[in-house]
């Protein structure tokens, strides 16, 4: 498969969070900032990135505990919140439109509620309608391994969750 995303970079915190930054853009004055569902990772926007790049600033990262970003102790909304929130001062280092997926769209309401400034835009695709009071790491531990014990290769399946 042609590689579809720049290199993967981090930024440094509590916890680090993986992303990818096109950088350099027709309009640099605007930025995109992708957020994606739980039990996923940015990589799943490698279609939509590339066309966005095209013409403007892209970012995308890994949701803390997801894909190549660092587990932490609280996944409750108002810290996955706080991490877009890092992203958009760390990274973008300033307003982006923020486009969510799933749990990416709480995320991204999450951040426009904490940081209003920094949110030009939201995009929110299938919103979750509700989110508890945050998830432990032995519940995301837990739904990892009855996840794996329902596909054929389950080592397979833990080593892409993992990941």
């Amino acid at each position: 498969m042609a590689k579809r995303l720049p290199r993967t970079r981090t930024l440094k915190g509590d916890p680090p969070l993986a992303h990818y930054d096109s950088v350099k853009a027709i309009d640099p004055s605007f930025t995109v900032l992708l957020i994606h569902a739980s039990l996923a990772r940015s990589e799943d926007w490698e279609n939509i990135f590339p066309r966005l790049a095209t013409r403007y600033r892209t970012v995308a990262y890994d949701l803390r505990g997801h894909g190549k970003s660092g587990r932490a102790s609280d996944y409750s909304l108002r810290a996955f919140g706080a991490d877009a929130v890092r992203m958009l001062r760390g990274i973008v280092k300033g307003p982006a439109v923020v486009i969510g997926h799933s749990l990416g769209a709480l995320c991204a309401i999450a951040a426009a509620a904490q940081a209003p400034d920094l949110v030009t835009a939201l995009v929110l695709e299938d919103p979750t309608l509700a989110y508890g009071k945050g998830w432990k790491p032995d519940q995301y531990m837990a739904l990892r391994d009855a996840l794996t014990k329902k596909v054929e290769d389950p080592k397979a399946f833990q080593r892409f969750v993992d990941r």
